[in-house]
């Protein structure tokens, strides 16, 4: 696979399609961040932009079981799996999403009944108005569960092209949701929930999307027969092996980012907040184009037989790391810019916060990649538990430094973790694995 292939057909349309809606994201980002400094102060955009990131806490919430519905589709769009098969697992898991939701939606009533979230917004910006606000987010999560597996069905099928065009809905219906709030007066708590309605929405037209590109019976309230029970149980036998690793690895990528703005906002204060919230306002979508890039290989590793060479697989590995480069210069441009200029320095960052950043960029630029190659059970394996100690560290560095540097302290904590304890392992253990698949397809291609 040479470089100008790479970024030939569905890559690159994967990749027009992410810029546009990264570039339409950040407008809207920008919007919302100029309207929400000048009308409420800091205090209104720095919990816009954490409640935002909430939704972040999806992979998590879905159990894992996205790496499934993945590794299903591949396998049924392969002729590996029988329709009869790919239903039975596929309505199985869109049962315990259906739970879960369910079990979101009461946990996050109750809290708000009782304690509150002050746990998560902290003391500064804790309220009854602001508490209303984060159980909606948190019920818009669990309602957008089951629905979350439209995007793997396309991801599974290759079609992770149509997947990031309809992220392009996202941004139009945000800003528009936006305009609608503050053009009513509302209160800056409820007009935070603009990202999560926007989320659910885009990811109900996924949903209804992949179900019509798939040759199976998947339908919402679809049934099926009792004959197609018993032959489905071989489809979901290695379900939760695969699901239950993705999962750590969900969780551990979540505590790596999201608990070091829980842990800036308590030990830093709202202003350190505002600062890592603005970096995150531009990483994530940045990020999103990385990652969405890099899942179209998952079902294409996937498929092959003897999967990539050693060379057409390092050659990968530095187009990525190339733009993780690009990626950390463009956020820095971004937020340096949209600091100086358009918030007149009301929210200042520091060269130390976006060289963490930065960092942060390139290291999963490098890791994604070569988690693409790795999802059979064991790879999965191997990847929660590289997961586990760079987002344990992670925090720990963080909860150390943080009551000194800030938000700078978070995102170096964060990107030198993934870096030293994620990536780097990954790397090696993928080259490993390629060398090792080429030498195998050798010998039996070998004639005797």
């Amino acid at each position: 696979m040479r470089g100008a292939e790479f970024l030939r057909g569905e890559f690159t349309r994967i990749g027009g399609y992410k810029l546009v809606a990264m570039i339409a994201g950040g407008l809207v980002a920008t919007f919302a961040s100029w309207a929400l400094v000048n009308r409420f102060g800091v205090a209104g955009y720095a919990l816009y932009t954490l409640l935002a990131t909430l939704l972040i806490m999806l992979p998590f919430a879905d159990l894992g079981l996205g790496a499934a519905v993945v590794n299903l589709t591949a396998d049924f769009s392969a002729g590996r799996l029988t329709t009869a098969n790919y239903e039975f697992a596929y309505h199985k898991i869109r049962r315990i999403l259906i739970g879960v939701g369910g079990i979101i939606c009461a946990v996050s009533v109750t809290l708000y009944s009782t304690t509150g979230f002050a746990f998560i917004v902290g003391p500064d910006l804790s309220s009854r108005t602001t508490d209303a606000a984060v159980a909606a987010v948190l019920i818009t999560i669990a309602v957008s569960l089951p629905f979350g597996a439209g995007a793997r069905i396309l991801q599974g099928a290759g079609r992770t092209d149509l997947m990031t065009k309809i992220t392009l809905l996202n941004p139009a219906t945000q800003f528009g949701l936006l305009i609608a709030a503050l053009a009513c007066g509302l209160e800056y708590p409820y007009v935070a929930l603009a990202p999560a309605v926007a989320f659910l929405a885009t990811t109900v037209f996924t949903d209804h999307a992949s179900r019509r590109i798939i040759n199976a019976n998947i339908g919402i309230f679809a049934s099926y027969k009792k004959r197609e029970r018993r032959v489905g149980g071989s489809a979901v036998q290695n379900l939760w092996k695969t699901s239950v690793a993705f999962l750590v690895m969900s969780t551990g990528m979540l505590l790596i980012f999201q608990m070091q703005r829980i842990i800036v906002v308590h030990l830093a204060g709202p202003i350190q907040l505002a600062e890592f919230s603005l970096i995150a306002q531009y990483l994530i979508p940045i990020l999103a184009l990385i990652v969405a890039v890099s899942q179209a290989l998952w079902p294409r590793f996937r498929s092959s037989k003897d999967g990539p060479t050693p060379e057409a697989f390092a050659r990968t590995v530095r187009l990525f790391a190339y733009c993780g480069i690009l990626a950390g210069v463009l956020l820095s441009a971004l937020v340096l810019g949209v600091s100086s200029l358009l918030l007149n320095g009301e929210v200042e960052t520091s060269w130390a916060s976006m060289l963490g950043a930065a960092l942060y960029l390139f290291a999963m630029s490098v890791f994604q990649p070569c988690s693409m190659l790795l999802t059979m059970t064991d790879g999965l394996r191997v990847q929660a538990a590289l997961t586990v100690v760079a987002s344990g560290m992670s925090i720990l560095v963080s909860l150390l430094v943080t009551p000194t540097l800030g938000a700078a302290g978070g995102l170096l904590a964060a990107g030198a973790s993934v870096l030293l304890l994620q990536a780097i392992p990954l790397l090696v253990l993928s080259r490993r694995y390629v060398a090792y698949q080429k030498t195998l397809s050798g010998v039996f291609q070998e004639r005797l």
